[in-house]
């Protein structure tokens, strides 16, 4: 088994970058998902860019900076984060992954069955995504389309912070990771948005009247079928649930 040779552990934003240019270089942010990978020999070189300060939450107008290496323990707990998006990183795993794993990596990652992914798709989530030519938001939905055109890092997400929340969800057992989710966030102008997982190869955002034409996912725990059956269920819960709400609130049944 082949193990990356070289560890490098930048001080700045800019040296990571520059280190990221190196062929078979990887970013290590909480190790959750990479060190399998530098296990297999697929990087020959780690980037930790555990001391470049991107751990702070902070409210800034409408909207809230999560700062990429912050844990998903930590946005689990933190007040200033929306109330879907802390019960969501509750989903992610047990506690002792949750403090490892990153925010930055769940995006990276971008498992379809990230129920963090979806609460951000619904909170308007804009991207900061450092690369040599400088830094940029990009839209959630674009980046899990079109992920790092070009080597680059997560430095933070900026999401909505205002709105009312609702999320059903079906699992094998209640805290097992989801087999279709539907989150749904209805705004000042009452307009909803709905995003799912367990549907797309990414959690996405659709409208309900799109589920017939939808070409699902399935693997061993659910056919197409089963999954769109299941995703008009609770798309329709979901709707039915903001619709009754009249103040800022956020609902979720298991």
């Amino acid at each position: 088994m082949n193990y990356s040779q070289v560890y490098h552990r930048p001080q700045s934003l800019s040296e990571a970058l520059v280190l990221l240019d190196r062929p078979d270089s990887v970013v290590l942010a909480g190790g959750t998902h990479v060190v399998p990978r530098i296990k297999e020999g697929h990087a020959k070189e780690i980037i930790d860019i555990q001391k470049l300060g991107f751990h702070k939450i902070r409210l800034q107008g409408e909207r809230v900076w999560l700062g990429a290496m912050v844990s998903l323990q930590a946005l689990a707990e933190d007040l200033l984060v929306p109330e879907c998006l802390r019960q969501c990183a509750l989903y992610e795993g047990t506690q002792i992954l949750r403090n490892q794993a990153t925010l930055g990596g769940t995006i990276v990652v971008a498992s379809t069955e990230s129920e963090i992914l979806a609460c951000l798709l619904t909170l308007d989530a804009q991207i900061l995504l450092a690369t040599k030519k400088g830094e940029e938001l990009v839209p959630l939905p674009k980046f899990l389309a079109h992920p790092f055109p070009e080597k680059g890092i997560i430095t933070a997400v900026s999401i909505l912070n205002q709105g009312i929340m609702a999320w059903e969800r079906v699992a094998r057992t209640p805290f097992d990771r989801t087999i279709v989710s539907v989150i749904g966030r209805k705004d000042s102008s009452e307009k909803v948005r709905l995003a799912f997982c367990g549907l797309g190869k990414t959690p996405l955002i659709l409208e309900k009247n799109s589920l017939d034409s939808f070409e699902a996912i399935e693997d061993f725990r659910g056919s197409r079928k089963y999954r769109l059956h299941l995703a008009k269920i609770l798309s329709e819960r979901v709707t039915s649930e903001l619709e009754k709400s009249n103040a800022n609130s956020s609902n979720h049944k298991q």
